[in-house]
């Protein structure tokens, strides 16, 4: 959960949103699967944002969207693309931490907060030529 929220954050920064788009969806499932329903539901409304027409949009919560054998097929895919071994390996490259450093901070607390990043900077300014 946490390596993907932080590779949504990276791929956002660096202006890749269908990467960005993607981890979100990989974090919310592996949220759900982690007993961490609020970092699902964080994962669900920031990707409904950017991908108004997606499945995930019509489904109540990440969870019951599970529940959704198309849905857990785009989940598959995507966790074939990026599984949690080359996402930590992605982390590791790009010098970045895989757990949160403060030990007083939940890990549900700390993704939430590097997804937080991103409802504070969900569009990009126009970039410059100059």
């Amino acid at each position: 959960m946490s390596a993907y929220a932080q590779l949504a954050v990276l791929s956002h920064d660096k202006r890749q949103p269908m990467a960005r788009d993607r981890f979100l969806l990989l974090c919310g499932a592996a949220a759900c699967r982690a007993g961490w329903p609020e970092v699902a539901e964080q994962c669900r409304l920031l990707h409904n944002a950017h991908q108004p027409h997606h499945r995930l949009v019509s489904s109540a919560s990440f969870s019951d969207a599970l529940r959704d054998a198309e849905f857990e097929q785009i989940i598959t895919r995507w966790s074939r693309w990026c599984s949690f071994e080359r996402a930590e390996h992605l982390l590791q490259r790009l010098g970045q931490q895989l757990m949160p450093s403060q030990p007083e901070t939940s890990l549900g607390d700390w993704v939430l907060q590097r997804l937080g990043t991103l409802t504070k900077a969900s569009t990009h300014p126009p970039v410059s030529d100059a």
